[in-house]
């Protein structure tokens, strides 16, 4: 028997509220996942932009007209979920990134600013700072305390102030 090309078991799916839908940027999921061989999507098959890093394994990703080496390092990648995109775990090898899917009014301009047709890959100082961040998302997710989803809003704004740093925009 096949076993699939994805585990999703460390992913948590979100139904954002129609304010933050419309206001704020949300979360559509967040976790892990372990890729075992190639992985498709197509185009709009899920809607937002994912923001992800290699956990575990290496592999390469397939993104627009480029080809990106995954591996663990101080990058992370920001892919938008309307384009197709192949992950492609390395021979004989598995592949875990870990992020969040996420979406909001204007995404389209963030992604046009980033030229993430160029380069999806962002490298980071302190990638320790992206995981402390992922783990208050979560953190607010499970828990919803009062105004979670502005501070949903507010932690997510901060990781992408850091990828216009990463890149001196």
């Amino acid at each position: 028997m096949d076993k699939p090309a994805q585990s999703t078991d460390k992913l948590t799916f979100v139904d954002p509220s129609p304010v933050a839908r419309r206001l704020l940027w949300h979360l559509f999921s967040i976790g892990s996942r372990r890729v075992d061989q190639v992985d498709r999507h197509e185009r709009f098959e899920k809607p937002g932009a994912h923001l992800f890093w290699v956990q575990s394994g290496e592999g390469d990703l397939e993104y627009k007209s480029r080809r990106f080496q995954l591996r663990r390092g101080k990058e992370v990648w920001l892919v938008d979920m309307g384009t197709p995109r192949t992950y492609l775990p390395a021979a004989n090898r598995h592949l875990t990134i870990t992020g969040f899917r996420f979406g909001g009014p204007g995404l389209e301009f963030w992604h046009e600013v980033f030229r993430d047709d160029e380069n999806a890959e962002f490298p980071l100082e302190d990638l320790k700072l992206v995981a402390r961040s992922q783990s208050e998302l979560i953190r607010l997710v499970r828990r919803r305390p009062t105004g979670w989803e502005w501070q949903l809003h507010v932690v997510i704004t901060h990781l992408l102030g850091k990828l216009l740093v990463s890149r001196n925009l």
